[in-house]
């Protein structure tokens, strides 16, 4: 119960602050779509350390639905455009960092990356932006995830050698867990909407190159 209110109370915190953000129209949409989709995968992947293709392609299914609504609705369809650009953006360069680091980046976080990348592309063609401003969202958005990430895990793995026990445990992990805290496994996916949330609400205050 703890964990649905604190999940239905977030939900609607958020609703609340897009609505503020973006106003009534047919920009609202997409940001509404994305607060539930990012909810719910987050709270999957914390359980479950999977980020599942059904919910993540359901996902981005419905964030494109919304927005080519809302670009039909508003008669500007060039946010379309600049929002495939953030997917494909976020999406190469999370591939690349894969391609590199597998044990480091799960593929399902490289998949998360296109519902991520649509939005962030969507912020900036909604905001009367080019391709510099796209890439701009999708680079601080993954410097911020690498930051919660880096401070969430840590303190994750402190709690787990401080506790005694496992601390968000893995289900899919083997029984010997590494002793050391850089080595401990930590579902990344929160971090990643977390910094995406973040950079929607904030776009306009994100600093340039």
């Amino acid at each position: 119960m703890t964990t649905a209110l604190i999940v239905a109370a977030s939900t609607a915190a958020l609703w609340v602050a897009v609505t503020l953000r973006f106003g009534w129209g047919w920009q609202l949409f997409p940001p509404l779509v994305l607060v539930v989709a990012l909810m719910a995968l987050s709270l999957v992947d914390l359980y479950s350390y999977r980020l599942p293709d059904r919910f993540v392609f359901s996902a981005l299914g419905l964030s494109s639905l919304a927005m080519v609504a809302g670009a039909i609705g508003s008669g500007d369809r060039r946010v379309l455009g600049y929002a495939v650009l953030g997917m494909c953006v976020y999406f190469s360069f999370l591939l690349v960092v894969h391609l590199i680091s597998p044990r480091g980046l799960g593929f399902g976080d490289v998949k998360f990356s296109l519902l991520l990348g649509l939005n962030l592309g969507w912020v900036a063609g909604s905001s009367n932006g080019d391709w510099v401003d796209v890439v701009r969202y999708v680079f601080w958005a993954q410097l911020l995830a690498s930051l919660i990430g880096l401070v969430g895990g840590i303190s994750i793995s402190v709690l787990r050698r401080r506790l005694k026990r496992d601390v968000l445990p893995d289900p899919q992990a083997v029984a010997d867990q590494p002793v050391r805290i850089l080595a401990q496994s930590f579902p990344f996916g929160p971090a990643l909407a977390c910094a995406t949330m973040t950079v929607v609400l904030l776009a306009d205050s994100i600093p340039a190159f």
